[in-house]
């Protein structure tokens, strides 16, 4: 995968307090902050309140996962739970089928890395990468990514959850 780090720091939020100014609803049901970590309902996204620059080459998004059973993690660079397409793509994480799975911002699936760890219940480092119109996205070791996602013109970071239970999120 392609070196995705830039000199541009956005801002974080290690979740060990509930800043509401931070995070805003963008669907679904109501997410929390607990214990240090971020729990999205299923069906349900949380939009970052800071934007990525618009006239930076790459946008990047870290964070923590429990790998929890049955849980679909979503991390999102501008599309949100609308499926809009003014973002980069999303990852989607299946602790159940143990996939992880790439998509552009129109959800057309861009690649699939499987056979991924079985559900520990610890926390793994995921990452989503847009640069130069390639998106990218690392976790478990895996490293999967596609071609060409267009003009990205919604600059904030999600994170979501598809059907299932709820993920749990930290130190983004």
């Amino acid at each position: 995968c392609p070196n995705c780090n830039t000199p541009c720091f956005i801002g974080s939020d290690d979740f060990t307090t509930d800043v509401p100014c931070n995070w805003h609803q963008a669907s679904g049901s109501a997410y929390s902050v607990s214990g240090g970590l971020m729990n999205v309902a299923a069906s349900s996204s949380v939009a970052f309140a800071l934007p990525h620059p618009m006239y930076k080459t790459s946008a990047i998004i870290e964070v923590d996962l429990y790998w929890d059973t049955g849980i679909i993690a979503r991390v999102d660079l501008g599309c949100g739970a609308g499926g809009g397409t003014n973002g980069a793509g999303y990852v989607l994480l299946n602790s159940t089928d143990l996939t992880m799975k790439l998509y552009d911002n129109s959800g057309t699936l861009l690649d699939t890395a499987t056979g991924l760890p079985a559900v520990d219940s610890a926390a793994h480092a995921v990452e989503l990468c847009h640069r130069a119109g390639i998106l990218t996205a690392t976790a478990f070791g895996e490293c999967i990514g596609g071609g060409s996602t267009g003009t990205v013109t919604n600059p904030f970071a999600f994170l979501g959850a598809g059907a299932g239970n709820a993920p749990r999120f930290d130190n983004f």
